[in-house]
């Protein structure tokens, strides 16, 4: 779930050819992200270290094949006004006024896994008014139950490189989410 898009792109646009996810950080952490999720999922007692180079190179080149048609992304602000850099307010005001639209159309692609891309507290709880149980919380980023989804309010995957923190630690903190708080375990997706 991300804020808005970025300088006219739009997930449901066909991605070209030759398309690599490395060709911008955004599609590098999805991808990684992508992975991280999988490879927990598939092997819980995995110990999952940050992708070496060549791994990196697999899934960039690989991403579209792999992933790219397995998840959806929807966008807060529905209208894009050329301002990537909404504020917190103009976000919560979006949701507000697209709540049920947006409702609608996450119950449409029926998600088992949302990743809400650092959405502000205010529109998170507009969009996802049900009861949310806080399952598990590190650095400030929350792992929530809805329901039968997981729901994660994490870091946007765009986010700017800073002294202290960057991809690799990006994808150390999803790892952590997810395998010290045994969120995976709080669902049963494959136990009927």
């Amino acid at each position: 779930l991300l804020k808005e898009s970025y300088k006219g792109f739009h997930p449901a646009d066909k991605l070209p050819e030759d398309f690599v996810a490395d060709s911008k950080r955004f599609w590098g952490n999805i991808a990684q992200w992508y992975y991280a999720l999988n490879k927990i999922f598939k092997n819980p007692d995995i110990v999952l270290t940050y992708p070496d180079s060549e791994i990196r190179e697999s899934l960039a080149k690989n991403f579209k094949k792999d992933a790219y048609g397995k998840m959806a992304f929807v966008e807060v602000k529905k209208l894009d006004t050329d301002n990537h850099t909404s504020t917190p307010s103009d976000i919560n005001r979006f949701a507000f006024d697209d709540a049920e639209f947006l409702k609608r159309q996450i119950e449409l692609i029926s998600p088992d896994i949302i990743i809400c891309s650092n959405l502000p507290d205010k529109a998170f709880a507009i969009i996802f008014n049900e009861a949310c149980e806080e399952i598990y919380t590190e650095e400030s980023r929350i792992c929530y139950k809805v329901g039968k989804r997981l729901i994660i309010n994490f870091w946007h995957p765009s986010i700017r490189q800073r002294q202290d923190r960057n991809d690799e630690d990006l994808f150390y903190l999803l790892r952590s989410l997810i395998k010290d708080g045994k969120v995976f375990e709080k669902f049963n997706w494959f136990k009927n």
